[in-house]
């Protein structure tokens, strides 16, 4: 095994491993990465449940690590779940790399517009499932910032998701037990916050929320792009990212 230090890379959601394929490649020169489909997406056939995905984590680290600290790096949904695991184990996490995150517990501003999610469920439900994915990948979250070659990309790897999220209810269940808000203001580990200048006003809102409540936080946008930043610009991502483990001493 390696000795580097290990580091957990987190997808987003309707993705799997092989969009987070330019990070993997980045840091394997600096860490243990860490790099699979989440459950219920790719190849991964665990059944989805959201509550407590931060546990599967946290529980495959201990059973392959032992108690050595692990770094963590998740873009959107993926960023939500490594939150959850610094909230709720943070003897466990040494930094936290978050793009594009929501944080739970925390309340967007009136008017924002969501992600049409009963909409999805309700078309994976009818078999629709062609339909949902065409509707996401036209999102404005799923769109900003790509050229069209990276946006074919992109659909190439959404063609592969099934909706396992959608047709369980646990996959889809955004609530979380621990107050993460609180946990996470009393987190000690170093965090790097970033976000595209193009990224929903949502998703900016929260990620200007961890820049100013989070003790030890970095925040950067990244110009001209937008939710998926970390796959659109992923030279100027890194290079980001590179910036804030040398700046902390992590390599």
């Amino acid at each position: 095994m390696s000795s580097h230090p290990k580091l957990l890379l987190l997808h987003g959601w309707t993705l799997d491993h092989s969009s987070m394929q330019a990070q993997q490649e980045m840091l394997s020169a600096h860490f243990h990465t860490i790099n699979f489909d989440r459950p219920g997406y790719g190849a991964n056939k665990t059944p989805p449940n959201l509550p407590d995905e931060h546990r599967y984590w946290l529980d495959y680290l201990n059973t392959s690590f032992g108690d050595e600290p692990v770094h963590l790096l998740g873009v959107s949904q993926g960023a939500r779940i490594a939150l959850r695991m610094a909230a709720t184990a943070p003897n466990r996490i040494a930094s936290v790399v978050v793009h594009g995150a929501a944080v739970d517990g925390l309340q967007s501003p009136k008017g924002v517009q969501p992600i049409p999610l009963d909409q999805f469920v309700m078309q994976a439900k009818l078999g629709e499932l062609e339909h949902m994915r065409q509707a996401w990948l036209n999102h404005p979250m799923m769109r900003e910032g790509l050229t069209p070659v990276q946006h074919r990309q992109i659909e190439s790897i959404v063609s592969r998701y099934e909706g396992n999220d959608l047709l369980n209810a646990a996959g889809h269940d955004f609530t979380f037990a621990t107050d993460l808000i609180a946990k996470l203001t009393t987190f000690q580990g170093p965090v790097l916050v970033s976000t595209g200048s193009l990224e929903a006003p949502e998703r900016i809102f929260h990620a200007q929320w961890l820049r100013d409540n989070l003790k030890a936080v970095e925040y950067r946008s990244i110009s001209g792009a937008g939710h998926l930043a970390n796959f659109s610009h992923a030279e100027e991502y890194n290079r980001l990212v590179l910036e804030f483990y040398r700046s902390q001493g992590l390599i």
